[in-house]
């Protein structure tokens, strides 16, 4: 539902599979009798190269795997999240009968868990999500969808923000092309650590990927590989 460009938000992957189901009877293997939409969403969110969580702002900031981990892939939630919703504390967790008699109590609770990342939603790379569904069903293309298909509507608002303005250009996201935006990133801000970096230069890319244009741009510049921040130079 929000999400930059490049990535797609947990609420559009399950609502991508329930519209899928609404139309067809089966989905690859899977034939529908009432819980598949449940189960390949968090199928996906279990296979997915990258997890994060994506603030007001639009910075994404990348989140532990334990939020999506799940014991009943046929269910609509897990104790984090609830994926109608697909925001950070909307699961079994709102549920919980640890404070029957104070909302003020919960609402402390909930605060002190999840601190400022609470209510924002998961997100994860768009190559991942279409990846996903082409192993899942080799005939997949987005190019097949019919343009009035729901699913369709699904793809295309979750990545607005890729069509507003100016239409984008092609970026060349080899590892030597990745490389030399890590190190421009790294020598105007040499305050930003490696996550930091990958969000702001190929926050599509998958991590091993991304690890090959890193290791490329410590050849150059060694010191990228210090842990931590680093001051500015004065």
């Amino acid at each position: 539902m929000f999400a930059p460009a490049g990535w797609i938000s947990l609420k559009d992957v399950y609502r991508y599979f329930n519209l899928y189901f609404s139309e067809h009877e089966r989905f690859g293997a899977y034939t529908f009798t009432g819980d598949e939409a449940y189960e390949l969403t968090w199928q996906f969110a279990e296979e997915a190269e990258t997890v994060a969580v994506c603030h007001p702002s639009g910075a994404i900031i990348y989140a532990s795997r334990e939020i999506l981990d799940c014991s009943n892939e046929c269910s609509h939630e897990n104790y984090h999240v609830n994926v109608h919703y697909g925001t950070v504390g909307s699961g079994e967790v709102m549920s919980e009968t640890k404070f029957p008699d104070s909302i003020r109590e919960a609402d402390t609770y909930l605060n002190l868990l999840y601190g400022p990342f609470r209510g924002l939603p998961i997100i994860f790379g768009r190559d991942d999500f279409e990846g996903f569904l082409q192993r899942m069903y080799p005939d997949f293309s987005e190019g097949n969808i019919d343009a009035d298909d729901d699913r369709a509507f699904v793809l295309r608002t979750s990545q607005e923000s890729d069509q507003a303005g100016d239409p984008p250009t092609a970026q060349d996201m080899s590892p030597r092309a990745v490389s030399k935006r890590i190190l421009s990133a790294w020598r105007s801000n040499r305050t930003v650590v490696q996550a930091e970096i990958k969000a702001l230069v190929a926050p599509a890319q998958s991590h091993r990927q991304f690890l090959l244009a890193w290791g490329l741009a410590a050849q150059e510049e060694p010191t990228i590989r210090n842990p931590g921040r680093r001051k500015r130079e004065s």
